[in-house]
């Protein structure tokens, strides 16, 4: 407080005012890419600011908060200042990053009903701290598991974790199912934490099996009649399949009901097979047909024996008739 203006001899007033001290901290630690970190400011008897985030941003906050988008070392710098002084702080912090790869980003298998197919993941610290991942997958219609399912990595180590999905006992052929492995830092504040994930889709390998049959496989007829047997195919893959029928060699001339049939999955169908025997086929005459069914992934046969039947002679007997004769 100054004192009242009185007059008198002169008065000799002595001022002193004291220094600005910079001075700052910062928090979290560590700082991390796209985290924002909170600078306090320690300054004494200062009453202006400028910040030097060193990335091309400044602030005239007193404890501004700020965030960096890349990793490395940046040099912060305070300057604090009143009416009759300034003082300047610098302090170097080094921005860190969690970060993780997994490879390949997806990948697709096939297996067999009820096999179990591997898939191999590799996975890689990609930041600049060492971390402890946690793998996971996402919600599947098959059974998967992992192993390890927790992976501890410093930086720039890798390693390999495998996944094993089951195929169903009945899947379908070309059944599919898809599931999201992941990767996550338990060590990683940020929400999200670092993470990646895989894309693994596994189909069903279409498993082909035809099989026939006939419950009559002989029979015998007249020379120029038509013989009918009947057949029972049964389609044995895990997926629909078409069936194609044929005689394999050469003999009475042969046909069919149908040359092909579309079966599903475990079907069965009935189809008519038709030997013609010629008309100068000789009694005991016969003739073997192999009947062949054929699908995508094989066939089966059946032998149709047809014999021509014996002729047996006729005997006719005539009455004798007597009658007299008159001389």
């Amino acid at each position: 407080n100054w004192p009242t203006p009185t007059s008198g001899p002169p008065v000799t007033v002595t001022t002193r005012f004291e220094g600005v001290n910079a001075d700052f901290s910062f928090s979290p630690v560590p700082v991390l890419r796209n985290r924002a970190v909170s600078f306090i400011n320690l300054s004494r008897n200062a009453t202006a600011y400028k910040w030097d985030f060193s990335d091309g941003t400044t602030s005239n906050a007193a404890n501004p908060t700020h965030t960096y988008a890349s990793v490395g070392s940046y040099m912060v710098v305070l300057t604090a200042s009143n009416l009759c002084s300034t003082d300047v702080i610098s302090q170097r912090l080094k921005v860190e990053d969690y970060n993780v790869v997994m490879e390949p980003e997806a990948d697709a298998l096939q297996g067999a009903p009820g096999e179990v197919v591997t898939y191999t993941l590799h996975i890689t610290n990609t930041g600049t701290l060492s971390d402890v991942f946690r793998i996971s997958v996402g919600s599947t219609a098959w059974a998967t598991n992992l192993s390890p399912d927790t992976i501890t990595l410093r930086v720039g180590e890798g390693s390999v974790a495998e996944a094993y999905v089951k195929v169903p006992e009945d899947a379908d052929g070309g059944d599919s199912a898809s599931v999201l492995v992941t990767a996550r830092s338990l060590s990683d504040p940020r929400t999200p934490a670092a993470s990646a994930s895989v894309l693994l889709t596994t189909t069903a390998k279409s498993i082909y099996g035809v099989e026939l049959g006939a419950p009559v496989i002989t029979q015998t007829a007249q020379a120029g009649e038509v013989v009918t047997y009947t057949l029972l195919v049964t389609n044995t893959s895990n997926t629909v399949d078409t069936i194609v029928f044929t005689r394999t060699n050469p003999g009475w001339p042969t046909s069919f009901s149908t040359s092909s049939m579309k079966i599903a999955r475990s079907g069965w169908r009935k189809f008519y097979v038709y030997i013609t025997i010629p008309a100068n086929a000789a009694p005991g005459e016969q003739d073997e047909a192999v009947i062949r069914a054929t699908g995508s992934g094989g066939y089966d046969e059946v032998r149709l024996t047809t014999m021509v039947k014996a002729m047996f002679p006729y005997r006719v007997y005539l009455p004798l008739m007597l009658r007299s004769v008159s001389q």
